[in-house]
């Protein structure tokens, strides 16, 4: 490998590196730089447009990806045929089940919301890359564990709240991960029905709209044509009250 390949594996990772950061993931975030060249040279980048699937269940628990741009999500479908949107991804993050073993009955579906680039990674990239850059794989590792802790966490706070209280830490998380600021209020975009919502609390339709009519009349939240629009400073004022 010539120096000035070297050169562009590294500014590509330090330009990464900055993404995590800011998230604060830290996942190549001042790693030496033999390192970066390494961890460089075994992913793969991807490109995709709004509505592609960037990863099939059958091939969920065989990769990992690194968003690098754009956002995705990673939902279920019932058996009824009806999608249970698990999480929304944005750059900094990382996913795929790779990590989990050989976990094939949580097959999830990762679709892309935008214009999405990511790095893939394989399992046998993956095992390649434990043996020569193992700073990188212990912090992969401890980013796992956060958010595995982080969701315990959130599941925790959700057995013990009310339906109203629920509703409203999913639309901050979903303002803060996927929300476009709309003067002194913020757009989640894409929107989602009241179903969608319901789904994503188990709650029935109805709950949920019952919930949002409450909602609207105490300000926290509106709509824009399809757009919910929630007013971030009320809603976390109403959770906290």
């Amino acid at each position: 490998m010539t120096d000035n390949t070297d050169k562009r594996h590294a500014h590509t990772l330090f330009e990464a590196a900055r993404t995590w950061h800011v998230r604060h993931a830290h996942l190549l975030d001042n790693l030496p730089p033999h390192e970066l060249a390494q961890v460089n040279a075994f992913l793969t980048p991807m490109h995709f447009n709004n509505g592609e699937i960037v990863c099939p269940p059958d091939a969920h628990h065989t990769k990992l990806f690194f968003l690098m741009e754009g956002r995705v999500k990673q939902y279920t479908v019932t058996q009824n045929g009806d999608e249970r949107i698990l999480h929304i991804f944005r750059a900094g993050d990382a996913f795929g089940g790779l990590l989990m073993g050989d976990m094939e009955e949580f097959s999830p579906w990762i679709q892309a919301l935008d214009a999405v680039k990511v790095a893939m990674m394989d399992e046998a990239n993956f095992k390649q890359l434990v043996h020569v850059a193992p700073t990188a794989c212990m912090r992969l590792f401890q980013y796992v564990v956060e958010h595995h802790v982080e969701d315990v966490k959130r599941l925790e706070r959700f057995i013990h709240m009310k339906a109203r209280d629920r509703l409203l830490l999913t639309l901050i998380d979903l303002s803060q991960r996927i929300g476009e600021p709309s003067d002194d209020l913020t757009a989640i975009d894409p929107p989602y029905t009241h179903e969608e919502l319901g789904n994503m609390l188990g709650l029935v339709r109805t709950t949920v709209s019952e919930l949002i009519s409450e909602l609207k009349g105490l300000g926290v939240i509106d709509n824009q044509g399809r757009k919910l629009l929630i007013d971030l400073r009320r809603a976390n004022q109403l959770l906290n009250g």
